[in-house]
């Protein structure tokens, strides 16, 4: 039959059926959860006593329809027929909830997170086997144990079922990276090529010997300076001869192909494509081709020679611009006063002729100089 509760928190009675005796119900004027129990109206310590026609009723919904209704229950409720009910409470058994779409994701982000963490170490040992490819496989690994070790904090630590696949995920990653700093052998051939750092500075100039002589590379001498005889200089992808040196008339370009009756210091130089890909273009010195281009220099005996001055005459052998290819080379013509004497000569080639910078030094020794004093213009 009927009983009467009330809610332990607001204080508001209800009258609520025999089926709710015991269950968790819900006091709708605070909203709270309580265990309804009978209680006699009236009779809680200092409380006043409730007038039944302003407690809550049940409403109909909420009430089983009895088997059989005594008359005098009936009769008893016929005063309440007369006050209209307020909405009362209804009551509701507690049950578990259904998991909301947060607590999935909650549950679903470390896992996705882990995950992560796998591919981005899978990703580094992919690249890895590339050697175009090969310096993205530190950095992949390093981002993947920090993706790891971030999904491991914000799993929570009390919550150590979570902890399992972003700390794997963290460990294969670190893995990977220990791999790739320690053992680049295990990665193939390509990644180790990729880890051989060089020392190759395209700006600097080397001795290559002429000929494969006992004793190793060719050094320069004091100052700088290669034995022409011996020695070529090559800077970056171009390399620099002297093929020849003589003192005699120059041949002019003309159509009767004469020669000049003053003697000159006329030096031959070659310089040559040694890489590949894009042409290079040469400039002669003390001119403004494509590019200002410093004059070259030489001495002998501590004296520097002047620059031959033939007016008007173009002298054969002179290239004053060419496109050199790779592989390919070109000759030009350095001509200077001639000497009084035959000595060693010192030669300064800047290597803006090029495109380069600095300058090649070169020593012609005198076993490699030809006088023509008397040659006679044909």
């Amino acid at each position: 039959m009927p009983f009467f509760t009330r809610c332990p928190y607001c204080r508001c009675g209800a009258d609520a059926p025999d089926s709710a005796m015991a269950e968790n119900v819900k006091c709708q004027a605070c909203l709270s959860w309580y265990t309804a129990i009978p209680e006699e109206p009236g009779l809680e310590g200092a409380a006043p006593p409730v007038d039944v026609r302003t407690r809550a009723a049940v409403p109909a919904w909420a009430v089983p329809e009895p088997v059989s209704a005594p008359t005098e229950t009936a009769v008893a409720a016929e005063p309440l027929a007369a006050v209209a009910p307020a909405p009362g409470p209804t009551f509701r058994v507690a049950v578990n909830p259904e998991p909301s779409e947060e607590t999935l994701g909650d549950k679903s982000g470390p896992v996705l997170i882990g995950v992560v963490a796998c591919f981005l170490a899978a990703a580094g040992l992919a690249t890895a086997s590339f050697q175009s490819t090969a310096a993205f496989a530190r950095p992949l690994a390093g981002v993947g144990v920090l993706v790891g070790l971030a999904g491991a904090l914000a799993s929570g630590a009390e919550k150590l079922s979570r902890l399992a696949v972003p700390i794997g995920g963290a460990g294969v990653s670190g893995l990977a990276l220990v791999v790739a700093w320690f053992l680049p052998s295990l990665l193939g051939p390509g990644y180790e090529a990729s880890r051989v750092t060089s020392d190759y500075d395209p700006e600097a100039i080397r001795a290559v010997p002429l000929q494969l002589v006992p004793g190793g590379a060719e050094e320069l001498g004091p100052g700088g300076y290669a034995d022409a005889s011996r020695s070529a200089l090559h800077q970056g992808l171009v390399g620099v001869q002297i093929t020849g040196a003589a003192v005699a008339p120059v041949q002019v370009v003309d159509s009767k192909k004469r020669f000049t009756k003053q003697s000159f210091l006329a030096i031959n130089v070659r310089i040559q494509h040694l890489g590949h890909g894009e042409r290079f273009r040469f400039v002669h010195w003390d001119t403004t081709g494509a590019r200002p281009v410093p004059a070259a220099s030489a001495t002998t005996d501590g004296r520097k020679l002047s620059a031959a001055n033939m007016g008007p005459d173009v002298p054969v052998g002179v290239t004053f611009g060419y496109d050199v290819f790779p592989g390919k080379a070109v000759d030009d013509q350095l001509l200077f006063e001639a000497p009084d004497a035959v000595g060693p000569v010192r030669v300064e080639l800047p290597a803006e002729a090029w495109g380069g910078r600095g300058a090649l030094r070169f020593q012609i020794p005198s076993s490699m100089i030809v006088v023509q004093p008397g040659k006679k213009p044909r």
